[in-house]
């Protein structure tokens, strides 16, 4: 609706997170399936594997279809078609809030386990790739159509 790669690419990345942690979770409760004959040691490796084949596909699929609409308009930004920046705009500072929360949260707890760091680290990740994409934005209601590009590639990372 908007023509905005850094909010596509914002998308993509909220996206793999979901697919991320659904697929991750079903593994913790499949790991958490008590010894049998074939697995005598239980099924505790599971959560390995899930976070590879995660790591690999969901991560490698959503940044290679980045790649893939991204590296084309950093010859070609003239091209690019944009509307609804006003749009675009509010659902990036929309989202900033919305994920301010759990952060403001994790931040303020005192007590601090390895997951809740995790977390912690994840939703700043997420904050850093929507003030990137904010500012490729304003950058495009300025008329320097190559930040959308470089922003959408600095979310990725």
């Amino acid at each position: 609706m908007t023509g905005v790669m850094a909010l596509f690419a914002e998308a993509l990345h909220t996206l793999s997170d979901i697919f991320i942690s659904g697929f991750l979770l079903v593994a913790t409760l499949w790991s958490r399936k008590k010894a049998d004959e074939v697995h005598m040691f239980g099924y505790g490796r599971a959560q390995n594997v899930a976070a590879l084949v995660a790591a690999t596909l969901f991560i490698s699929f959503t940044s290679l279809k980045l790649y893939e609409e991204a590296i084309p308009r950093l010859f070609a930004s003239d091209e690019a078609s944009y509307q609804n920046l006003d749009l675009a705009l509010g659902v990036i500072i929309v989202s900033m809030f919305i994920a301010a929360i759990p952060l403001i949260r994790l931040f303020t707890q005192k007590k601090k386990g390895a997951a809740a760091k995790a977390q912690f680290m994840e939703l700043i990740n997420d904050e850093l790739g929507l003030i990137a994409a904010l500012i490729g934005t304003f950058f495009i209601i300025g008329g320097t159509y190559i930040a959308d590009p470089i922003a959408s590639q600095i979310i990725r990372r």
